[in-house]
C-alpha cells in the first residue's frame, strides 16, 4: 500500500488523477457525490487542456465513484481493480460518525 500524505493544496489530488490516468483497471473512490462531480470537472479541465485525449477521458470519467457507490458497485462486479481512495480521512470519519478519531496504519515498502 502506498500514501500520499501532504499539506492542503499540495497536489495529492491531482497526483491521484495521474494514477487514475495510467490504468484503465483502476477506480478512484473520494467522500461525497459532490466531490466526484469536482474530481470530474478537475478531468474535463485537463482534457480541455489537451492534456488527455477524449478515450482517456471517457474512461477515467466513469471509474470515479463516491464511497457509498463503490460498496454497491463492488456486489455487481467481478472486474479486478486496483483502487485509489482520496481524502480518505474523511471517508473514515464518514464511516464511524466522527471526527474525534485516531488511526494507526502501516507503511509498507
Amino acid at each position: 500500500m502506498e500514501y500520499i500524505i501532504g499539506k492542503r493544496q499540495s497536489g495529492k489530488t491531482t497526483k491521484m488523477l495521474e494514477w487514475l490516468l495510467e490504468d484503465s483497471n483502476r477506480v478512484l473512490i473520494t467522500f461525497s457525490y459532490q466531490e466526484v462531480d469536482r474530481l470530474k470537472r478537475l478531468l474535463a479541465d485537463i482534457k480541455s487542456a489537451n492534456l488527455i485525449d477524449e478515450d482517456l477521458y471517457a474512461r477515467a470519467i466513469n471509474n470515479i465513484y463516491s464511497w457509498q457507490d463503490w460498496v454497491d458497485a463492488q456486489h455487481r462486479t467481478n472486474r479486478r481493480t486496483e483502487v485509489g481512495i482520496d481524502n480518505a480521512d474523511y471517508i473514515l470519519r464518514d464511516m464511524l460518525g466522527s471526527s474525534r478519531n485516531i488511526t494507526k496504519m502501516s507503511l509498507n515498502k
